[in-house]
């Protein structure tokens, strides 16, 4: 989506969208396999510059975009605000193209706004935001208090996403090198 703005940008008022997407929201890609029509929200990583990753939550009851960072003194709001500024141009948009959200109405019409989440779990260490932006999105679709997220747990959280991966791919056929 933060492509298709920036090479559509100075014609967004006639933009239109592929159906490939669509699909996604109708809930015949198997890869989320449910309609977003009855979605209270979703949660997307955002990749600032290469440098920096941080949580979306796109709120589709309050039309807002809410923003979870691990180190917010990194950038301003206002350079936050740029950087998320193609996903809160284009997805209204994108949710208007759909039809599944007339009730949204005039909010389909507009740029949602940037809530830049306060008083969450600071990284000191370069190279956690990455980390910190999983266990975002995991707490925010378990419902579990982001106050629970702590510096000094990294260690374990780190173990416990290998060994997520690691259980998620040990009974599966092991990848053969293509040469």
């Amino acid at each position: 989506m933060k492509a298709r703005y920036f090479i559509n940008k100075k014609k967004l008022a006639t933009y239109t969208f592929d159906d490939d997407l669509d699909e996604y929201v109708r809930g015949e890609k198997r890869v989320i396999g449910q309609k977003w029509d009855d979605a209270k929200g979703f949660t997307l990583p955002l990749n600032i510059r290469m440098k920096h990753w941080v949580a979306l939550y796109v709120d589709l009851s309050e039309c807002n975009i809410k923003v979870y960072d691990s180190a917010i003194p990194m950038y301003r709001d206002s350079q936050m605000r740029r950087e998320v500024e193609p996903i809160a141009v284009m997805m209204p948009m994108f949710l208007k193209h759909t039809g599944l959200f007339k009730h949204l109405g005039d909010k389909l019409e507009c740029t949602w706004p940037m809530i830049r989440v306060k008083g969450l779990v600071h990284n000191e260490r370069s190279g956690d935001c990455g980390l910190f932006t999983y266990k975002f999105i995991e707490y925010l679709l378990r419902g579990l208090p982001l106050e629970d997220l702590k510096e000094e747990k990294v260690a374990d959280y780190r173990l416990e996403v290998a060994v997520g991966i690691w259980s998620e791919f040990r009974m599966k056929k092991p990848l053969s090198p293509t040469i």
